[in-house]
């Protein structure tokens, strides 16, 4: 009998670590962004916390008036589910906040007026390095780079007074995988797509447009992605299979304002 008494107390304590480690992931994925929606994890923190603490606290104000209501038991599960918490906390960052780090570095600043004749991204494949052309202004701006999910995000972010000029600054990326996207956000939140695809070749002129009807795959091959509103683009007479959009799922459209390649839906 008190064997049997045993091995079910074991098992709910097992069951309460589990449990803690469980909702410490959810809450740490939460935090970083990796799921949706606010309500749910922040109310699954808040009444395990908040029981975990209440039987403590009930344990020890009992104890203190020598009433035995509180059984150690409840304490114990109380420490356990904490115990869980701070262990799926450490799995959780450990996971996820790796998972998210990137390696890059920006080079300084080149006077270059911004041009848009072809491919911005460039990717060696067997180094799995990716190097990224991007304009920004040429003072009071830092320039970053985030990854959510396979999207790698080259971020302009305004830190200080700017200038009246704009310069080219390299960003180089390390290991890389070939499936992912590339974008470029300015300081004014302006978006542009790079690459949808490392393994795609095709380009953007990013001209104007309201509507995917505005935007049109031109060029010899059909390489180049561009507005209607635009003259017409001269391209050599070439074929590559890094042109073929159908391939790699992606398509010109008309994404916040500017003709580019973007990802199949």
């Amino acid at each position: 009998m008190m064997k049997t008494k045993n091995r079910k107390q074991i098992i709910v304590l097992v069951g309460c670590i589990l449990g803690g480690i469980v909702t410490g992931i959810i809450i740490t994925a939460h935090h970083l962004g990796k799921t949706e929606g606010r309500i749910f994890p922040v109310a699954i923190l808040i009444m395990v916390v908040g029981a975990s603490i209440a039987g403590i606290i009930k344990y020890l104000v009992d104890k203190r008036k020598g009433i035995n209501t509180t059984s150690k038991l409840t304490l114990t599960v109380s420490l356990c589910v904490i115990v869980g918490l701070l262990i799926g906390v450490g799995i959780g960052y450990h996971y996820f906040f790796k998972q998210n780090t990137v390696s890059y570095k920006v080079e300084n600043c080149e006077a270059e007026f911004p041009k848009f004749n072809g491919p911005l991204v460039s990717y060696d494949e067997q180094n799995k390095t990716l190097s990224a052309e991007v304009w920004v202004n040429c003072c009071g701006v830092e320039v970053k780079v985030e990854k959510e999910g396979s999207t790698y995000k080259i971020l302009e972010r305004q830190v200080g007074e700017l200038c009246r000029c704009m310069c080219k600054r390299k960003v180089t990326i390390f290991n890389v995988s070939e499936d992912a996207e590339v974008v470029f956000s300015d300081k004014d939140g302006n978006y542009y797509t790079l690459s949808p695809n490392l393994k795609f070749c095709g380009w953007s002129t990013y001209g104007k447009c309201d509507s995917d009807e505005d935007c049109l795959a031109s060029g010899c091959s059909k390489q180049v992605c561009q507005s209607k509103f635009e003259g017409s683009i001269i391209t050599t007479c070439e074929w590559f299979d890094c042109y073929n959009a159908r391939k790699f799922n992606v398509a010109c459209k008309c994404v916040e304002g500017r003709c580019q390649w973007t990802r199949e839906q």
